[in-house]
């Protein structure tokens, strides 16, 4: 049963938010080029989304919908489709956790336009905020 694969079990930790914030970055050419691990999330996330993975829900269901024109389950290309995501989701949560942390960003941007050697102004901008308390 898929429901039991550890990226899917991982999956079911997201609330409905998190699901389509991880459906959008598994659809971005961005962050993601290969058309299977597409195909692969966008069958299995209404299941997510709906909380409503069955025992059905195996391997061969979803090699069926995945790949209708063959016959037999492909368990190593099927296996690897789930690695994939699974890699795929743990740059998702990097880069949420990433996102949130506005001084580190800031930092980290010094430190890049410093060793690219980059324009003077664009890191005194970035000084400038690092230096101010944030409003709230």
């Amino acid at each position: 049963m898929i429901g039991e694969r550890k990226i899917v079990l991982a999956l079911q930790k997201l609330d409905k938010k998190e699901l389509k914030e991880f459906l959008i970055f598994v659809r971005s050419p961005y962050f993601n080029v290969n058309k299977g691990i597409t195909l692969l999330y966008d069958t299995i996330f209404p299941l997510l989304e709906s909380k409503k993975i069955k025992e059905s829900h195996n391997d061969t269901w979803l090699w069926s919908v995945l790949n209708p024109d063959e016959k037999e389950v492909d368990a190593r290309r099927l296996n690897l489709l789930f690695y994939n995501l699974g890699l795929l989701f743990d740059r998702f949560i990097a880069q949420k956790e990433f996102s949130e942390q506005t001084f580190f960003q800031k930092k980290l941007m010094m430190e890049i336009l410093s060793k690219r050697k980059l324009p003077l102004e664009r890191r005194m901008l970035i000084r400038t905020t690092l230096e101010k308390p944030a409003e709230k």
